[in-house]
């Protein structure tokens, strides 16, 4: 099994909950190939971040330039085959991963959130899959299947109806604004699997490590938010179960949806 994972760090003082992954991913992962990429860090980063995952038997690429992190999902569902995982490097892993199974007819997994106010986007939002962590139990399967979804787009001609099933993106519906956040156009077109409760207890997403400046803008609840952030700062452990409270946030915005 492959695990894949983006890091950027905006600012120095946000290294440790940007990178808090690295505490745990063997725990989850203890067998699996591992890649990490830094996203454009500084040079004291990249040599901190390589330093902690040659001691963890983790590969290491520094890129030079930002990747946005769906042109990132997309190169790494492009250029691998067999099992993979994706996930944010805002995780922190209570159990091993390796053995969750993803049930046929299923394609892909991750953690399920509805339709919803989105305080990011500022407009509702479509129901989707969780970049933090999509489970792929066979990447070719799931490739072709993306393909054969708008098989035009391969056709002459197809640069006109170009569809980017990973890439979030902002229409309107009439006059309503609407965001389509990273893999929810894949939800859309091809549902996967919603982790159950076994797999979600098994770790957990702090959100937005990379964007903690602007959610602390946007939030309503900005207090709680800079909390759960000092926790991951001070006392990881006791983000064991965060997922429900993370859940019970995103039920109490799709309440706004309706």
């Amino acid at each position: 099994m492959k695990v894949f994972t983006l890091v950027t760090i905006p600012r120095p003082e946000l290294y440790h909950n940007c990178t808090l992954f690295l505490e745990t991913i063997r725990t989850g992962f203890p067998g699996s190939e591992i890649h990490v990429y830094g996203n454009k860090l500084t040079v004291e980063q990249n040599r901190e971040l390589s330093k902690a995952c040659c001691n963890l038997s983790i590969s290491y690429e520094a890129l030079s330039f930002k990747e946005h992190h769906a042109r990132w999902i997309e190169k790494v569902v492009l250029q691998n085959t067999g099992r993979i995982a994706i996930i944010d490097p805002d995780t922190i892993w209570w159990e091993n991963c390796e053995t969750i199974k993803v049930p046929e007819p299923f394609l892909w997994a991750g953690h399920y959130i509805p339709a919803m106010w989105n305080e990011w986007a500022k407009c509702r939002s479509i129901a989707r899959l969780h970049a933090e962590f999509v489970l792929i139990p066979d990447m070719v399967r799931l490739y072709d299947a993306i393909v054969s979804l708008n098989e035009v787009q391969y056709e002459e001609g197809g640069e006109y109806c170009q569809w980017e099933p990973f890439f979030p993106r902002v229409s309107f519906v009439g006059t309503m604004k609407v965001f389509h956040d990273t893999l929810s156009q894949l939800y859309s077109a091809l549902p996967g699997w919603a982790f159950d409760e076994d797999v979600l207890n098994r770790y957990d997403h702090l959100n937005s490590a990379a964007f903690f400046d602007v959610m602390c803008q946007r939030v309503a609840r900005v207090d709680g938010f800079k909390e759960i952030h000092r926790l991951a700062q001070d006392n990881p452990k006791a983000l064991k179960g965060l997922w429900k409270e993370v859940n019970t946030y995103y039920t109490d915005c799709a309440a706004k949806f309706d």
